[in-house]
C-alpha cells in the first residue's frame, strides 16, 4: 500500500498501574493484567516487530468521552450517583480509584496534529493521547452531584473488604437472574488505585496538549445539563455505546 504511516490506536490502560518509576508515559512498558491490556499490547508488539519494514506510530489513548458521555464505565457512574439505587452514595475504598480522562474533540485535534507532524517522528514512536494525571471517582461524584441536586452529596465509603463480598454476591445474583451488573470481581483489585499519566512527550514531539476547557472536570457541567435536558437523547446515545452485538442504524421499533 506504500504506506507514509500506519498508526495503531492503543491505550494508557496497556499498562499496569500504579508504577513504582512515577506516572505512565511513552516509555513504559506495556504490562497490564488485564485481558483489555493484553490484547493492546499484542497490538503494540506486532506494530513494535515490523517498525523497520512499515513506518508505524502507537497512540495511547486515555477514557475517551464525549457532551453525550458515552463512556460506559463513566456513564454507569453518572447513572447510578444521581439515580434513585441504593447505590447512589456509595463509593468503593476511598473513592480513591481514578483514571485519565480526554475529550473526544482533543482526539479530534490530536489526530489532525498527528498527520500534520508525522514525518518528524521516528518509526514505531509512542505517543500518548491524553489529559495528564487522573481523576477520582471521589472527585467526579462531587461534581456530578453538586450539578444535578444543587448541592455536592456526602458519599458513603465501603471498605475495600466490603466491596469484594459485595461484588461477588452481584455476580452470583446475576447469574442466577440472568441480568449481571456492570460491576465485576476482576474490578477489585483496582480500588483505590490511580491510573496517572504523563503526556508532556507527546507535546514535546508534535505540539499536542488536551485544551484545559475540556478536562472531564469542567466539562462534567455540560454532560449533566445534557442529561437533565434531553434525558431521552443522553440515554439512547449511551445505551448504543455500550452495545456490542450489530445494530441495523435503520431499524425502528
Amino acid at each position: 500500500l506504500k504506506l507514509d504511516r500506519f498508526v495503531f490506536a492503543s491505550s494508557v490502560a496497556a499498562c499496569g498501574f500504579p508504577r513504582p518509576e512515577g506516572p505512565i508515559g511513552a516509555t513504559t512498558p506495556p504490562d497490564g493484567h488485564h485481558v483489555y491490556a493484553w490484547s493492546k499490547r499484542l497490538g503494540e508488539e506486532m506494530v513494535t516487530a515490523l517498525k523497520d519494514e512499515l513506518p508505524s506510530c502507537i497512540m495511547r489513548f486515555g477514557a475517551v468521552y464525549s457532551d453525550w458521555c458515552e463512556y460506559p464505565p463513566l456513564y454507569m457512574f453518572l447513572n447510578t450517583w444521581l439515580g434513585g439505587s441504593w447505590k447512589a452514595r456509595i463509593l468503593a475504598g476511598r473513592g480513591a480509584s481514578a483514571i485519565p480522562y480526554v475529550h473526544v474533540r482533543d482526539i479530534v485535534s490530536f489526530l489532525k496534529t498527528l498527520l500534520v507532524k508525522h514525518g518528524t517522528l521516528d518509526s514505531g514512536e509512542v505517543l500518548v493521547a491524553s489529559t495528564s494525571g487522573c481523576t477520582s471517582h471521589l472527585r467526579l461524584h462531587q461534581i456530578a452531584t453538586r450539578f444535578f441536586f444543587g448541592a455536592a452529596r456526602r458519599p458513603v465509603f465501603l471498605p475495600r473488604p466490603l466491596c469484594g463480598l459485595g461484588l461477588v454476591g452481584m455476580t452470583l445474583l446475576g447469574r442466577v437472574t440472568r441480568r449481571m451488573p456492570f460491576e465485576r470481581p476482576w474490578m477489585y483489585r483496582y480500588i483505590d488505585q490511580a491510573m496517572e499519566v504523563d503526556s508532556s512527550r507527546t507535546a514535546a514531539l508534535i505540539g499536542w496538549t488536551p485544551s484545559p476547557r475540556l478536562h472531564i472536570e469542567r466539562r462534567l457541567p455540560f454532560l449533566i445539563e445534557r442529561l437533565k435536558s434531553e434525558a431521552a437523547e443522553w440515554h439512547h446515545r449511551n445505551a448504543l455505546a455500550m452495545r456490542r452485538g450489530f445494530v441495523r442504524p435503520g431499524l425502528a421499533i
